[in-house]
């Protein structure tokens, strides 16, 4: 069984992309951390919950993305490009 607090998680998705800007939506309860392919593009640990949005481009092919939280959730919105 897992407590409701103290407490972390690593959740992955690989996922093919087409070349753009992205924009994520995170949201969190106390914090979260996002890598996208190894990078570090969003380090947020504070103790109450928030929402915050994340743009970052990426080029056309297959992306890793993982975070690791207690509690959150990620949207990806569709890509702004210029085709």
């Amino acid at each position: 069984m897992v407590n409701d607090d103290n407490f972390s998680a690593r959740y992955s998705s690989v996922q093919l992309f087409n070349a753009g800007t992205y924009e994520f939506i995170v949201s969190s309860d106390d914090g979260v951390r996002v890598f996208i392919d190894g990078v570090l593009v969003l380090d947020r640990y504070i103790g109450r919950a928030h929402h915050r949005p994340l743009q970052y481009t990426l080029t056309a092919g297959t992306h890793c993305w993982w975070w690791s939280t207690s509690r959150a959730s990620i949207r990806r919105r569709s890509s702004s490009s210029g085709s």
